[in-house]
């Protein structure tokens, strides 16, 4: 009988080290100068503390729901079992396209940097979609080899990101001014900027279902995608806070706001311009940390779907070798590919501000759905008291209500192209409905 199990190969470090990185992500390297447009430090702060919390409440569902049903493909396979193969599948959907369209952003950034470290770089697109087709077929060379190479690799490089994060910190301590702080709510940046900060915030944690997405593959699943989910999550914050602050202490708010790439302009202003080019180069490498972890995401999630019959089979393929969902993972490179292609040659930011847009709305109906999955579950709780389940339905509650106000606090053009994205299912799902007699 042919092997469709996974290995469990991914202990409670690595599975802190994906969380970590997938949430981080290249996001931390350019929302100071993003908060900086449209926010003063009051307001920044604020939001970093609201969508903090909000996200502290998802991560609980995630590691109950994980810890609870500790399978490969997560949020997938928590709502198809509450909710039906509908629900399942748009989850599936979703969370799929999100996690390989996100992907191209962060490769897009990764060049962004090897741009500012190799200047001619910038000059040829075709040098640049290049480089980024090596990077992602080597990483899924990595992913397919099994999750304990993508593990170990990843680690290696969040390792590098958490020097480098510690390193700004240190440098940007030495040059913090009061007066680059001064108001803390500016005109055109007080209280009442905080919803739009908070829009921006609220992005920086996607990533805190990943472990869930591969518990099948973590040793003792019901202890470590609690711990992993929750710890990552934590420090995470603390990093984005610290990171927040001290970039707006370093530098003028004006400045920020315009700047492209804040954290090595700080550090190179400190350490010499002649060290920009290391900085640059290093934040490139960690950014691929979080590409080969978001690889393995993407893999694992198509793999649940294909398993269950909600994706083409084929996507539930595991290598002969290597146990893993090989197919799920070329199929996901080569769409990346395929998006690079056709928007590189806008330009890079026309091409991430693209990107971002197409994927932003992937993954809160998803984080709803498993709230929803968690109140079920609750309910079909047996030996639970009336008073005790009510108590229990309060968090995943309120996250569920967080998320649908995210989505609206998203804005129309978002909305509209996550409405696209589901559009554009339906008829898969006809299909894989038609062909296995899928009932709900």
């Amino acid at each position: 009988m042919k092997n469709t199990k996974s290995k469990k190969e991914i202990g409670l470090i690595v599975a802190i080290a994906l969380v970590f990185s997938n949430i981080i992500g290249a996001g931390i390297f350019v929302i100071p100068s993003q908060l900086a447009q449209i926010a003063g430090i009051g307001s920044s702060i604020l939001a970093w503390i609201l969508t903090g919390l909000g996200a502290i409440i998802l991560s609980f569902t995630f590691a109950n729901l994980g810890s609870k049903m500790p399978i490969n493909g997560g949020v997938v396979e928590y709502s198809r079992k509450s909710l039906g193969n509908f629900t399942g599948f748009m989850t599936a959907w979703l969370y799929w396209n999100g996690c390989w369209i996100g992907n191209a952003t962060l490769l897009i950034v990764i060049l962004k940097y090897l741009n500012g470290a190799f200047p001619f770089m910038a000059k040829n697109p075709l040098i640049g979609f290049l480089v980024c087709s090596f990077i992602i077929w080597i990483f899924t060379y990595i992913n397919i080899r099994g999750a304990k190479s993508a593990g170990a690799v990843g680690t290696i490089l969040v390792l590098l990101k958490l020097i480098i994060l510690i390193l700004f910190i240190i440098i940007s301590s030495k040059i913090f001014n009061i007066q680059n702080i001064s108001p803390i709510f500016p005109t055109g940046g007080g209280l009442s900027s905080i919803p739009m900060a908070a829009a921006i915030t609220f992005w920086a944690f996607e990533g805190i279902e990943s472990a869930t997405i591969a518990s099948g593959e973590i040793k003792n699943p019901e202890r470590n995608v609690k711990l992993s989910t929750i710890i990552a999550l934590i420090v995470a914050l603390v990093f984005y806070l610290s990171i927040t602050i001290l970039s707006m202490g370093a530098m003028p708010r004006h400045i920020l706001a315009n700047s492209l790439d804040p954290l090595s302009e700080i550090m190179g202003y400190v350490l010499g311009s002649k060290w920009i080019v290391v900085i640059n180069i290093g934040i490139a490498l960690s950014i691929c940390g979080s590409s080969v972890l978001w690889l393995l995401s993407t893999g694992r999630a198509a793999y649940a779907a294909g398993k269950e019959k909600l994706f083409p089979e084929f996507f539930a393929k595991l290598h002969p070798k290597y146990q893993t969902p090989y197919i799920s993972l070329i199929i996901g490179s080569i769409l990346i590919n395929l998006l690079l292609l056709l928007n590189f040659f806008k330009g890079l930011n026309g091409a991430y501000n693209f990107i971002v847009l197409l994927s932003t709305l992937s993954y809160l109906p998803v984080y709803a759905v498993s709230t929803i999955a968690e109140i079920m579950l609750v309910i079909d709780f047996k030996n639970k008291s009336f008073r005790k389940k009510i108590l229990l339905l309060i968090r995943p509650s309120i996250g569920f209500i967080f998320c649908i106000l995210a989505i609206y606090a998203s804005g129309a053009t978002t909305v509209l192209y996550g409405f696209i994205l589901i559009m554009c299912g339906i008829p898969v799902y006809a299909y894989m409905k038609k062909k296995y007699n899928l009932s709900n």
